[in-house]
């Protein structure tokens, strides 16, 4: 299916997010503690067919933290699916179920594999990590 073969399809999606502390808590097992999560969010939006679904998180990424990164040269992005072994998406799921428990939800099951991780480096550092999921989509 193309993406553009389903625009009538009304998908229904949150956004959670929130500024993540946290350290390495062992560099041999490339493993990391969680110190603090500070300004969570949650937005719930509405949109038609899943290239809507795209293009509205792509403008998501813009408005909040592009817009926010002065030198444009600066900025890198990785866009990639679950590597178990990737430290950034280990923290990524971590935050996900966290923000999740502290909202009193259900964590609906995620399927990680239907899921695009995307990183955006400013400076050689991270400004931001976040994922899209696709399943129930396609």
């Amino acid at each position: 299916m193309s993406i553009t073969e389903n625009n009538d399809q009304i998908i229904y999606y949150e956004t959670v997010g929130s500024k993540v502390h946290w350290k390495y808590k062992s560099y041999l097992q490339d493993d990391f503690e969680i110190i603090k999560l500070e300004d969570i969010w949650r937005e719930e939006y509405y949109c038609y067919g899943v290239e809507q679904y795209i293009l509205s998180f792509i403008e998501g990424i813009k408005e909040k933290v592009i817009r926010y990164l002065p030198n444009l040269k600066e900025v890198k992005m990785s866009i990639c699916i679950l590597d178990k072994d990737n430290l950034f998406h280990r923290l990524t799921i971590s935050v996900m179920e966290l923000i999740s428990n502290m909202l009193n939800r259900k964590l609906k099951t995620i399927h990680y594999y239907k899921t695009i991780f995307i990183v955006i480096y400013y400076e050689g550092k991270n400004a931001f990590i976040g994922s899209l999921d696709f399943d129930k989509l396609v």
